[in-house]
């Protein structure tokens, strides 16, 4: 599915709870590191997710603009509300059942339940 991404089109970071010496070690040892501009863990920032924190290093050192037309994926409640606190819209990767429109309070802006379906998703955002 990274694979599957255009590069340089889109630019994709990770921004994890893990800790980030962790995170650091499995990204490079997974081929993951070709696909990701950033990788951000916890205590990297000042806060971790759900705060904005993470997410607006990722885009700093991105050199991106945060807002609505960044997409922010994840599949936890810590996930959508760092989206939302740091003004992205998030993409819930889950399977749970929600009303289409939020998770738990959180809003999303759509709602994928597979690799495929997010990869479908991405693609058909950079036709358009």
């Amino acid at each position: 599915m990274l694979a599957a991404i255009p590069h340089p089109q889109v630019s994709v970071g990770v921004v994890s709870n893990k800790q980030a010496v962790t995170l650091r070690q499995e990204v490079p040892q997974l081929g993951w590191d070709k696909y990701f501009g950033v990788a951000i863990g916890a205590t990297d920032a000042a806060h971790d997710k759900p705060h904005a924190d993470p997410a607006l290093l990722a885009l700093e050192r991105l050199g991106i603009t945060p807002g609505a037309d960044v997409w922010f994926v994840g599949d936890t409640t810590a996930d959508l509300g760092c989206a939302q606190n740091a003004g992205l819209s998030a993409i819930f990767y889950s399977e749970h059942e929600t009303d289409g429109k939020s998770f738990e309070g959180y809003p999303f802006h759509a709602q994928v339940r597979a690799l495929a379906e997010l990869q479908a998703l991405i693609l058909s955002s950079c036709e358009g």
